[in-house]
């Protein structure tokens, strides 16, 4: 018998040849020693692959950024613009002010006729501190009534108006000043 396979030299027999016991168990044994290294090789990757979503998902923050806004002078009215959020992504919408001599001021939604939201106190003129969040909870989903925690833990829904409707914040009354912050979060 002089024929072999390529890779993993199994006999190929012709048809002159006998056919003997131990040809056949020398190949099966290369064979099972071929299958079982294969097989180790693909379950390292599969588990390799599947350490790499853990890692991925454990550094991966489920807050998002969604924009800041940093206030250089002293203004007459503010907004903050929702136009661009995709409430369909997010879980809730978390909205941080870093207070610096803010006065107190009346929040509305779309516009300073619109829904009323709530008045802010004289906790947002201290200097240079977080004031309490504002968080929305659109749930994934654009076509809910805007609800929201204020800033004291007020809860207030439904508003009648829908997150897809929702525009922007708008501050009446007292405005931010120079050296405030807005920090508007997407939480999954």
């Amino acid at each position: 018998m002089s024929d072999y396979t390529e890779h993993y030299q199994l006999h190929q027999w012709q048809p002159q040849d006998k056919f003997l016991r131990t040809d056949f168990n020398q190949d099966l044994q290369k064979i099972d020693t071929a299958l079982d290294s294969l097989a180790e090789g693909v379950s390292r990757k599969a588990e390799q692959s599947e350490l790499d979503e853990v890692r991925a998902l454990a550094t991966q923050s489920r807050f998002t950024k969604l924009k800041e806004i940093n206030i250089t002078e002293y203004l007459t009215s503010f907004e903050i613009d929702l136009s661009d959020v995709d409430w369909t992504k997010w879980d809730k919408v978390h909205l941080d002010c870093m207070a610096y001599d803010m006065p107190q001021s009346r929040l509305y939604i779309n516009s300073s006729e619109g829904f009323f939201l709530f008045q802010t106190n004289t906790d947002f003129s201290q200097r240079e501190a977080y004031s309490p969040r504002i968080t929305m909870f659109p749930g994934f989903r654009a076509d809910r009534f805007v609800s929201l925690q204020s800033y004291n833990g007020t809860m207030i829904y439904p508003t009648g108006i829908l997150f897809l409707e929702f525009h922007k914040i708008v501050f009446k009354g007292g405005f931010p000043w120079p050296g405030n912050q807005f920090v508007l979060w997407g939480e999954m």
